[in-house]
């Protein structure tokens, strides 16, 4: 066996060819070129290499601040502001939240209230609801991470938690007492089926809301109406904004925390994974592929026409599951789980969600969402490295997955070394790991090009398990997609 390559070396060896599509119509095919000589040239030794500077602005995520209410390419301190914002006012409207806060945080309001003067002052209710709110806004990015990870279980409408993943919440950060009067199951029961009765002007105002879950404002109201329940009216504090801190930071956040490690808010890995210049290079090599591809399963599903919320040139949750299943990349180590958190955490945060335009975007990822959904698969699947493709002696990790596909497990690693193997053997083995803020095998965007390749491979031949063709002969076309995406309809039939 030859000396093992640095995965660096490696990556410049198998990986040099420039990219380009044939021809300027997006619909032509997509094909890695035979590496071209550079005309010899004269160059003065003294003269200063011009550098590319690579910036956001100008890449691959360039058109994806147009798409974000944050006007940027994050979630903005200003775009989430306006979310809690929006959240909290309509968590109070008609629901009887500010009279629970006032009653259970100001001592003379209960007694004005008997006395029929009205309540406490105006003046001290605004100063609870802007503590109220301070005490939310510590901490609003995990609390939007929790909403997204439970409402996104369960294949349902992933913008509600419903009620039995309400019920597993509560479990989880064990906040169910049994055998006691005041917080059992049925008190959390029937918290959960007041939030969803409160009176407010859902028709219009909150017209999205199927009240048989909670939606985001809805889990606003559940986290200030659970710590008044859990420190208040049956602990030993007096104070709102003091339980809610209690709350959040001892009771609810670190018990999701220990549950999915590595978890941290979705722009943590969009700038260590997808805004860097790697990444870039990686996508822009595969665009006109990537482009056919969205665009083909964008309008794939029953979907769209008449429907105001569904358009056919976005990705809805039931297209992108449709191309994970068509790839086969649904598996043991990669469930439906960590496939609906892909798509969930991939979108940028509404600020309104009952408006159209903000339901809109977060029932569907654009282009450049669905660019970030893939970087988080890569993140997250088992696949190989560069120095295991080498192993293998396949030249990238599209190959080396479609002849383990076809070959079987044990066939497969027969003819490799496995010591060389033994961490990607591993992690196939094994559920997937961090929530894309712990450590990965390798750099985000070799795991991607892998990914990428496994996805063209398969999609460019007659068949799943068609002889590879050389890496500089890949195409995708249209047709390509189309075809594919019928053979795997028919497979899906045969199954059913």
């Amino acid at each position: 066996m030859g000396v093992l390559l640095s995965p660096t070396r490696f990556a410049q060896r198998h990986f040099s060819e420039t990219y380009a599509l044939a021809g300027e119509q997006l619909g032509g095919p997509w094909r890695p070129l035979s590496r071209v000589e550079p005309e010899a040239r004269d160059v003065d030794p003294e003269m200063p290499v011009a550098k590319r500077v690579w910036k956001l602005e100008t890449s691959v995520w360039s058109e994806r601040r147009r798409w974000a209410d944050s006007g940027t390419f994050w979630d903005s301190e200003p775009s989430m502001r306006r979310a809690l914002e929006a959240d909290l006012t309509m968590a109070r409207t008609g629901g009887g939240l500010d009279r629970l806060m006032c009653r259970h945080h100001l001592p003379t309001y209960e007694a004005a209230q008997k006395a029929g003067k009205g309540g406490a002052p105006a003046a001290l209710v605004d100063s609870l609801i802007q503590q109220v709110f301070a005490a939310l806004w510590t901490h609003h990015e995990m609390i939007y991470v929790t909403f997204d990870i439970y409402a996104a279980q369960g294949g349902g409408d992933f913008t509600h938690i419903q009620q039995n993943f309400y019920k597993q919440l509560l479990v989880d950060v064990e906040w169910i007492e049994k055998g006691a009067e005041e917080l059992n199951a049925g008190v959390w029961d029937g918290l959960f089926v007041a939030i969803n009765a409160v009176e407010t002007v859902k028709a219009a105002d909150d017209q999205y809301n199927h009240m048989k879950g909670l939606n985001r404002q809805e889990f606003v109201s559940f986290i200030v109406r659970a710590a008044i329940m859990r420190h208040i009216q049956f602990g030993t504090l007096s104070d709102v904004p003091e339980a809610i801190e209690q709350l959040l930071v001892h009771d609810l956040l670190p018990r999701v925390r220990a549950l999915n490690p590595g978890l941290a808010p979705p722009d943590h890995f969009r700038d260590l994974a997808c805004y860097t210049e790697d990444t870039h290079d990686v996508i822009s090599q595969f665009t006109p592929a990537l482009r056919i591809i969205y665009q083909s399963y964008a309008c794939g599903a029953n979907e769209g026409v008449g429907d105001k919320l569904h358009d056919r040139k976005l990705l809805g949750m039931d297209e992108w599951f449709e191309l994970l299943e068509d790839l086969g990349w649904l598996d043991a180590q990669f469930g439906e789980r960590l496939a609906s958190l892909c798509f969930v955490f991939s979108r940028l945060r509404v600020c309104v969600e009952a408006e159209l335009k903000g339901r809109i975007k977060m029932l569907q990822l654009s282009y450049e969402d669905w660019l970030e959904a893939l970087v988080r698969v890569a993140a997250s699947k088992a696949l190989p490295t560069d120095a295991e493709c080498e192993n293998a002696n396949v030249v990238d990790g599209g190959e080396f997955m479609i002849m383990l596909q076809t070959q079987g497990y044990s066939a497969f690693f027969s003819r490799v070394d496995l010591t060389l193997c033994s961490s990607f053997r591993l992690m196939m083995d094994e559920d997937a790991g961090p929530l894309w803020g712990g450590l990965a095998r390798q750099p985000a965007h070799r795991a991607l090009e892998h990914l990428l390749t496994w996805m063209v491979r398969q999609m460019s031949g007659p068949s799943r398990t068609s002889t590879l063709v050389a890496r500089s002969e890949l195409r995708l076309t249209f047709p390509d997609v189309t075809a594919f995406r019928k053979r795997n309809a028919f497979k899906h039939l045969e199954g059913l």
